[in-house]
């Protein structure tokens, strides 16, 4: 490869890594890469699909060069056609010449082979597992190493990944300190009625008003610390106030919160 190439395929992969970065967004960020790929190689058609392991279907998640309409249309199983062997199997498959194999499907009706395409499609993979396949489409051309547009792909389909892996993992930690947080709250709408009832008694209460707040608003915040492994600022978002109030509160019960860190 010469320095040429080798840093226009550098500034293409920084592209792509920064167009994964600035989107939460899944679709947005999978439609701006493919966006990139038909700047800087020259791809007419391409198609992100992923798996939906539950369903047994494979189902194109962002495209370019293909209608809305094929795109809502279009789905495989595994092992079913192109992209799905290569989600079945794990291995790349590059086709020098659509024209001339007999596996190609086209269920998107995209190509209307006016001219002679080169087809690469590679496995999206987190760890051993296939969750999904890239795939693009470029004019013959039989100057182009075809090894190394398979190579260069297989490098875009592993950050995309990555980038697919980081999503699921934020949207579960998401889930998971909302419901934290409903039980926090549950929690402390049981202690108010409680109270509310002692109150209402002709009993008096064991402690005094002061007390029993400051016993509720510690007993709060060691269960956010535990539940943040003694991220304090996390803690103070479940808990819905600052860092500074809560560490204030924190250390006016004696309560560390380094000893909740794992």
């Amino acid at each position: 490869m010469s320095a040429e190439n080798n840093f226009e395929e550098l500034s293409l992969l920084y592209d792509i890594s920064k167009a994964l970065n600035e989107h939460m967004d899944l679709k947005k960020s999978l439609y701006r890469v493919l966006a990139i790929l038909a700047e800087s190689m020259n791809m007419l058609r391409g198609a992100i699909a992923i798996l939906n392991p539950l369903r047994n279907e494979i189902r194109i998640k962002a495209a370019h060069g293909i209608s809305r309409p094929a795109i809502k249309r279009e789905k495989y199983k595994i092992g079913e056609g192109i992209t799905g062997r290569v989600i079945e199997t794990g291995e790349a498959v590059i086709i020098p010449r659509i024209s001339e194999d007999p596996r190609f499907l086209d269920r998107t009706d995209s190509r209307g082979m006016k001219q002679e395409f080169s087809f690469f499609c590679v496995p999206i993979q987190k760890g051993n597992q296939t969750i999904g396949a890239l795939s693009v489409d470029r004019p013959f051309d039989e100057n182009y190493v075809l090894r190394g547009g398979k190579e260069l792909l297989s490098t875009i389909a592993s950050m995309v990944a990555h980038h697919v892996v980081n999503l699921e993992k934020i949207r579960v930690e998401k889930e998971r300190l909302r419901t934290e947080n409903l039980r926090l709250k549950s929690g402390l709408e049981n202690k108010y009625r409680i109270s509310n009832i002692v109150g209402n008694s002709n009993t008096l209460p064991e402690q005094s008003l002061e007390e029993a707040v400051a016993r509720l608003e510690r007993e709060m915040i060691i269960g956010a610390l535990k539940n943040t492994r003694g991220n304090i600022t996390q803690a103070a978002a479940m808990l819905k106030s600052t860092v500074r109030k809560v560490a204030y509160k924190a250390k006016k019960y004696g309560v560390d919160f380094h000893e909740y860190r794992q």
